[in-house]
């Protein structure tokens, strides 16, 4: 695994929603297939909900089909509406998203601040 890097965060009262947003990481060769992927995300998704996060977001690249894969039909994450596909730009990577709360427009926006190493 090269490493996950979560963003602290502060709180922008222009905007409703919270979103955490991490450093991809990549789980070794040997070590995929044995849940440790779904492990960390499903830690990712918990930090958000405690961070009052209302989506995780993440990049996927398009050429690794077995992290898109896992991603959508795994974890339930879908294209983000940010995605540059949607927009018309062709990229080599994909926005990600998953709703992990209902908290609606009583959240805030996180913004980027000093990084925390997990």
């Amino acid at each position: 695994m090269d490493g996950c890097l979560l963003q602290q965060t502060t709180v922008d009262t222009y905007s409703p929603n919270v979103e955490l947003i991490f450093i991809p990481f990549q789980v070794s060769k040997p070590w995929q297939c044995c849940g440790i992927g779904k492990l960390i995300m499903n830690a990712v998704e918990s930090l958000g909900r405690f961070a009052s996060a209302s989506h995780v977001l993440l990049t996927s690249l398009l050429v690794n089909d077995v992290a898109r894969r896992f991603y959508l039909n795994t974890l339930g994450y879908s294209v983000d509406v940010t995605s540059p596909g949607n927009w018309g730009r062709e990229k080599d990577y994909e926005i990600l998203s998953k709703q992990i709360s209902s908290c609606g427009s009583t959240c805030s926006t996180v913004l980027p601040n000093e990084p925390l190493k997990v």
